[in-house]
């Protein structure tokens, strides 16, 4: 796991001027490789190539890079883990029985294979997480690729000064904005996708004109004719879409057992690691399933983290306990107050340098922070709820969105409007006291996100709105200018899969592409460590997306996985109501970051910016300090964006 950062500008200037220039790029990036640095320049052409080192695999010096290949006419710079790169030596190795290997790094065997295949070719035969830049010194082209799922990121766009034009690329933007003749102008559809979402939806950056490269592409950018083109050598599209000729052709148990050896494969390859490896345990199923398959191909305890909040209701810590003790894991537990997580929110702009609103960021940092102490690997969960049906509002639309959608919509509005008339608290607070309801905590949460299905035109303006955060940008926004409609134009693409997996498909291609993965990747790259997503593994995502959907959700979700997990740990310790990774954001906004949130949000202050409506954040902050309405995910929302940019423009 790795770090880099380059650019092509033909008015470059001296070799010290550039070298200069690519050092502080990659410095900005030295938590994604501490261990080593190295750049590559070629002056006579105007590319430059930075890069930062975090060792995994190989950790002598012939892991080094920017690395050229034996040939000389390919430099790499490389960020990711390619797990199969010993069978793909292998398969050198028999075409070419003299091949000399300098050492026992991936990034060698993606040369090698770039040399041999083909660009296009060596990368899909890679199982990995990875963002690649490759210079091809014969044909004067820069090729840049991404992994499959988007695990690893890749910037990359024109940036214009003064006259200037210049190409950059890289790992994280903070790297970008180094180049000594950047200019950040902030992208009015890149903000309203972020005020919309949270997170700023791909292609797009933050800043105008630079974008995020799409999973399973390559991009090819020529210097001859400084133009450049984008294919696909992967599509999650067409895979949901294909996947659904296997789906009724084999019985569940067929199934969980080529899963479960499937998983397991995938583990054993994600395991792979010359430094301390662990993982990252919630007590839920696609950890547990994680860290079953780990302890079960591993001849010591193998290390788990979790951590534990002192508020019950985000509370997992004794669940992950009771499961590392059914493995026999080395678990690692910490517990954290008020004052750690609230420390933790200052840090955060340092580690998301875009902006980004998922309040679970918090906990993620502190787990990270806390692993990193013991290990520089980490196996994690994470995708499995996208492509095994895991969230609840799955469930939930296909329960309720059935027995409502035939009221007509003035009935649904007036009920939804009396629910809308107490608060989730109040609401938790009154449902709890009745018998046989005193069980759920989250009353009032259920009931609010009832409220939002009641009142949706149909289910796709359901998802929109759960999955909105200011669910019309223009409310908050003096200048929101909406791209295209994400949500009509994905179901449009998912047209031959049924109303829940549309939404399951375009959860994977937004939600966790530019959500989950920014979140889990840069908080743990802050602390210089590595995640691995064994459930990302392609061929896991493509069985997963040959499975019918009654075999992914019934009375309950993701079925297949409760199944896998019956013979490896007892099910009481499993069968519990979806948590998440929250933290009480609404509590602490009228608590302890009450002073800190009022003077981030000062009205002359967001005036002066001339970027939100400075009123109703006052009255959305009233409305929430007198508990009228929960509206911390919307302040969180604005808090975010105003900490990354006092720190970043």
């Amino acid at each position: 796991m790795c770090g880099f950062a380059g650019y092509f500008d033909k008015q470059s200037g001296s070799y010290k001027t550039n070298i200069e220039n690519l050092i502080m790029m990659i410095q900005k990036i030295h938590s994604r490789g501490p261990d080593d640095d190295g750049t590559w320049i070629d002056r006579s052409i105007g590319i430059a190539l930075g890069h930062k080192r975090l060792s995994i695999l190989d950790v002598s010096k012939y892991g080094k890079q920017p690395m050229m290949s034996t040939s000389g006419r390919f430099v790499i710079t490389f960020n990711g883990e390619i797990y199969n790169h010993l069978e793909l030596r292998k398969e050198i190795k028999s075409l070419y029985h003299d091949y000399c290997w300098r050492g026992n790094s991936d990034t060698e065997t993606l040369l090698a294979s770039i040399e041999t295949f083909g660009i296009k070719l060596a990368i899909e035969k890679c199982i990995g997480m990875f963002a690649i830049a490759i210079w091809d010194r014969k044909k004067k082209v820069l090729s840049l690729a991404r992994d499959r799922m988007g695990e690893k990121p890749l910037y990359y766009g024109w940036n214009f000064n003064r006259g200037k034009k210049f190409f950059v690329f890289g790992s994280v933007l903070k790297s970008l904005i180094a180049h000594k003749d950047f200019t950040a102008e902030i992208s009015k559809k890149a903000l309203t996708g972020y005020v919309r979402y949270g997170y700023v939806p791909t292609p797009l950056s933050i800043f105008e004109g630079i974008y995020k490269l799409t999973p399973g592409s390559i991009l090819s950018f020529s210097t001859k004719t400084q133009e450049y083109s984008i294919e696909q050598y992967w599509d999650f599209s067409s895979v949901a879409i294909s996947g659904k000729r296997f789906a009724e052709k084999y019985t569940l148990d067929e199934k969980v057992r080529e899963l479960d050896a499937l998983l397991e494969k995938s583990v054993k390859g994600q395991m792979i690691s010359d430094v301390p490896i662990g993982a990252l345990l919630s007590g839920g199923i696609d950890s547990t399933t994680i860290v079953s398959l780990m302890q079960k191909n591993s001849t010591n305890p193998v290390k788990t983290f979790s951590i534990g909040f002192e508020e019950s209701g985000f509370n997992e810590a004794n669940y992950a306990k009771s499961i590392a003790t059914h493995l026999g894991t080395d678990h690692n537990e910490l517990f954290v107050g008020p004052s750690e997580a609230l420390n933790m929110i200052y840090q955060v702009a340092d580690a998301y340098d875009e902006p980004f609103s998922d309040s679970s960021q918090i906990p993620t940092l502190l787990v990270s922070q806390f692993a990193s102490k013991e290990v520089k690997v980490v196996l994690t969960g994470d995708g499995a709820d996208e492509i095994f049906g895991g969230y609840n509002r799955y469930i939930f639309s296909r329960k309720i969105w059935g027995k409502i959608s035939f009221y007509p919509m003035p009935v649904k509005k007036l009920l939804a409007n009396i629910i809308f008339l107490m608060t989730k608290e109040n609401w938790s607070t009154v449902l709890k006291k009745i018998p046989g309801l005193h069980t759920r905590s989250d009353w009032g949460d259920y009931l609010h996100r009832g409220a939002e299905v009641i009142s949706s035109e149909n289910l796709f303006s359901l998802y929109k709105s759960l999955v909105s955060t200011w669910k019309n940008p223009s409310d908050i926004l003096l200048a929101a200018e909406e791209s295209e409609n994400t949500i009509t134009e994905l179901q449009n693409k998912f047209v031959d899969l049924n109303e829940i997996e549309k939404l399951m498909a375009i959860d994977c291609v937004t939600y966790l592409l530019d959500d989950i993965l920014v979140k889990v990747d840069r908080a743990s790259m802050n602390f210089s460590l590595e995640t691995r997503v064994p459930f990302l593994d392609h061929r896991v995502v493509e069985f997963a997306w040959k499975l019918p959907l009654k075999m992914k959700l019934g009375k309950q979700s993701k079925l297949i996985l409760r199944e896998i997990l019956k013979d490896k740990v007892p099910q009481n310790l499993t069968d519990r109501p979806k948590m998440g990774f929250g933290m009480p954001i609404g509590d602490w906004l009228r608590g302890p970051l009450k002073d800190w949130s009022n003077d981030m949000l000062n009205l002359s202050r967001i005036n002066n910016e001339g970027l939100f409506n400075g009123v109703t954040i006052q009255q959305t902050i009233k409305s929430h300090l007198s508990r009228e309405r929960d509206y911390s995910a919307k302040l969180w929302n604005i808090l975010m964006f105003e900490t990354w940019k006092e720190k970043y423009c």
